[in-house]
């Protein structure tokens, strides 16, 4: 359980010290001639003393007191430097410049932070997820001046003592607890839930499509969890999705959102896509690392009997990070086609060898679980330098519309046939490969992402931008 609050009004002095300031002396009890004369500030300096010291301690759960009061008392003669001028806190005797010296104290800022954070919140595992909807998150919001900062919510102590500073907190795919958010709204923190995926509310998971690709014990689970997610959503003050498509469907009154305000946040690139096109060692390239892909297994094999029944030389297809795929297509017998797997890389890598693919196939049945999802695959081949044959299944048909051709598109029934005519797609490949580019630039470009998050984050949200971090993007 998280332990946090911004009540100052708690006294105590009875269970620790007070600090030293650097350079002041400090003396444990007054002269017997002379009488404590008591001070109007006093109480409020030592409530703020005392919150530097428990957050401080927080921040470090190894570090102990010692750090804290240190940590505390840098902090404090920092800001007190800052407002007295040059003089340092060590040359001030007189009793008024003591006085001065509590009443500056007394009106020290309650959170040592300049700017209020924020905070991104996750447990989720899936390392596309966190780098699309985390890393990014935290790269571009950089960019434009905004800090922010993740942590899992397993780390208490973390957590705790970064709240104080948060201004709004992101709640990314994880169930919290009603305890916890209530309390973060009750300290003026704005609650925001996010998602990516057709994953929030059981209702809306079964009429997805997506409990026909998964076994019954997984449907069973993900519904449950579904329903977490709904519960935790409900009590957050917004919503962020990835997709125009999941922000539609949440505004619906059935699906347990309507009325909250939906924000989209898509998945961006974060440069441009540019890349020259590599040789090409392999012929397709197939590289989701989902299980749940009954559907797009048929339609890719489909498509590549079709192929492997109209060429005359040999090919391949490189299978990326999907064991259950590449056992599939080895099984299904093409006579001239050859199967290479490897397993997930690090982006860069990953990046580099579906660019050594002549074409990356992306199949998808038109289901709501597909039109939600963001054309992660199509925008991963735009930047390696390759081009992409893809359904225009939700978000992908936006990229269709700006590519004014039909040659990289297939209709989810039509990919039996698909292959036949796939050839043509190789003999103008440099042409199709610089229509994606020019289409994913503009639709999920670097600069298209900073546009959008300080959109959202810094006019929508109010969250105070470096200026200078602004101009420099904007320019």
């Amino acid at each position: 359980m998280w332990r946090f609050s911004l009540n100052f009004d708690a006294d105590y002095s009875a269970i620790l010290p007070a600090p030293r300031l650097p350079g002041m002396r400090m003396r444990s009890r007054p002269p017997a001639n002379q009488a404590r004369k008591p001070t109007s500030d006093m109480p409020e300096v030592l409530r703020k003393v005392l919150h530097y010291y428990r957050v401080f301690k927080d921040t470090s759960k190894l570090q102990g007191r010692a750090y804290a009061f240190k940590r505390s008392a840098a902090f404090i003669s920092t800001r007190l430097r800052a407002r007295m001028g040059q003089r340092r806190i060590g040359e001030i005797r007189r009793t008024d410049a003591a006085k001065d010296i509590i009443r500056l104290v007394s009106t020290l800022p309650k959170a040592p932070t300049a700017r209020p954070l924020l905070l991104i919140i996750s447990d989720l595992q899936i390392r596309q997820c966190i780098h699309y909807r985390v890393d990014q998150k935290l790269r571009v919001l950089e960019s434009i001046g905004v800090k922010a900062q993740f942590v899992r919510p397993d780390e208490i102590g973390h957590v705790a003592s970064l709240l104080p500073f948060a201004g709004t907190v992101i709640i990314y795919r994880t169930v919290v607890p009603a305890k916890q958010i209530e309390e973060m709204k009750a300290a003026g923190i704005r609650v925001i839930f996010e998602f990516d995926d057709l994953v929030v509310g059981a209702e809306a998971v079964r009429k997805s499509g997506i409990l026909g690709e998964i076994t019954d014990n997984q449907g069973k689970n993900l519904c449950q969890l579904a329903d977490q997610f709904l519960a935790t959503a409900q009590l957050c003050d917004e919503i962020i999705v990835s997709t125009d498509f999941l922000g539609q469907l949440y505004e619906r009154p059935a699906h347990g959102l309507a009325g909250k305000p939906i924000h989209v946040i898509p998945n961006f690139l974060e440069r441009d896509c540019d890349a020259a096109e590599q040789g090409m060692v392999w012929t397709f390239a197939y590289t989701t690392p989902s299980g749940s892909i009954r559907s797009e297994l048929e339609m890719l094999k489909a498509f590549l009997r079709s192929y492997d029944a109209v060429v005359d030389h040999s090919w391949s297809i490189l299978v990326m990070g999907n064991p259950l795929a590449a056992t599939e297509l080895t099984q299904a017998g093409f006579q001239r086609g050859r199967i290479e797997t490897l397993p997930f890389a690090e982006y860069d890598d990953y990046i580099q060898r579906i660019g050594s693919a002549g074409c990356v196939l992306i199949p998808l049945s038109d289901t709501p679980f597909n039109a939600s999802k963001t054309p992660i695959r199509a925008m991963d081949a735009a930047l390696a330098g390759t081009t992409a044959i893809f359904s225009p299944v939700g978000a992908f048909a936006q990229i269709h519309k700006e590519l004014n051709s039909h040659a990289l598109t297939v209709d989810h029934e039509d990919w039996s046939g698909a292959g036949t005519y796939a050839g043509s797609v190789f003999e103008a490949r440099d042409i199709y490969v610089r229509g994606l580019q020019r289409a994913v630039n503009k639709l999920y470009g670097p600069q298209t992402a900073r546009q959008s998050y300080h959109d959202l984050f810094v006019e929508r949200f109010g969250l105070p931008a470096c200026e200078a971090s602004k101009t420099e993007w904007s320019a």
